[in-house]
């Protein structure tokens, strides 16, 4: 990695942190003018990671993108951060923030510290479409997780009969459309990468490992939560705690569990990072 990267990663790592402690405030303290800041620091987390995936992308080619686990992340966050600063912009709701930004500042935590795991070969076409299509569910189960604890977060509020404190959150209903379109998006969008990457994988002679068992238990999850959404006694906290326990199999799915890929290639111990 150049100095350049280094430098980006760490002021963005530094950005989400200030996002991810100032977000939750406006839930504490619904007053608070904290969020501004907050905002204010997914952008500059933002825009800082997209500088140092371009300079990496700069020296490496483009095919470094798809072609380490840790850059996929990166594009994963990407993805997260774009879909919450759009989705307050379009509910005009500013403290959906607190229930992403500390999962951007984990995440980003957790990736910048690790090996950077090569994928040499990038260049097959299904592999690229299965983590392209991957990463666009998970964003979508991102954004539905969000929305999700919002309206976990508004119902309890709500049954405490602490009214002032739902300005800063969507109304129940808004939260349970925006949650339903995202995991419904989602589900498709992952449906076809989970296809073609079992048909990639098989393709290799690889048996199935942890990943593929944690990717089925996601897909079962959010097949159930839209089959069920239409049953009565499903509504409300219940039917919303699916979207909480599939983003949580995602996470586990994306930092806990990988394949062990023919021609992946780690720096030897004690070799930096390309």
């Amino acid at each position: 990695m150049t100095t350049v990267c280094y430098i980006a990663e760490s002021a963005a790592l530094l950005a989400y942190l200030a996002a991810a402690v100032l977000y939750p405030q406006r839930l504490l303290r619904p007053d608070s003018r904290s969020t501004r800041y907050a905002h204010w620091g997914l952008l500059l987390g933002a825009g800082l990671q997209g500088l140092g995936l371009l300079a990496h992308t700069a020296r490496k080619g483009s095919e470094v993108v798809f072609g380490q686990w840790a850059n996929i992340t990166f594009v994963l966050v990407l993805l997260i951060v774009i879909g919450l600063l759009v989705l307050e912009r379009r509910t005009e709701r500013p403290a959906l923030g607190a229930f992403l930004a500390p999962v951007v500042f984990l995440l980003v935590l957790l990736t910048v510290f690790e090996p950077r795991v090569t994928v040499r070969m990038v260049e097959n076409p299904w592999f690229v479409w299965h983590i392209a299509l991957t990463l666009l569910a998970y964003a979508c189960f991102g954004i539905a997780f969000c929305a999700a604890a919002a309206y976990l977060r508004g119902d309890w509020l709500l049954k405490r009969k602490r009214v002032a404190e739902l300005a800063s959150l969507p109304p129940l209903h808004t939260a349970e459309r925006v949650a339903h379109r995202a995991a419904a998006f989602g589900l498709c969008f992952f449906t076809l990468g989970l296809g073609v990457g079992l048909a990639f994988l098989f393709s290799l002679h690889q048996p199935a490992d942890l990943k593929v068992y944690l990717s089925v238990m996601i897909w079962g999850v959010y097949a159930s939560y839209l089959f069920v959404r239409d049953v009565p006694r499903w509504r409300g906290t219940r039917l919303h705690l699916f979207l909480v326990v599939g983003f949580v199999l995602v996470l586990a799915n994306l930092q806990l569990a990988r394949h062990r890929l023919p021609f992946e290639t780690a720096p030897p111990p004690g070799v930096a990072n390309p």
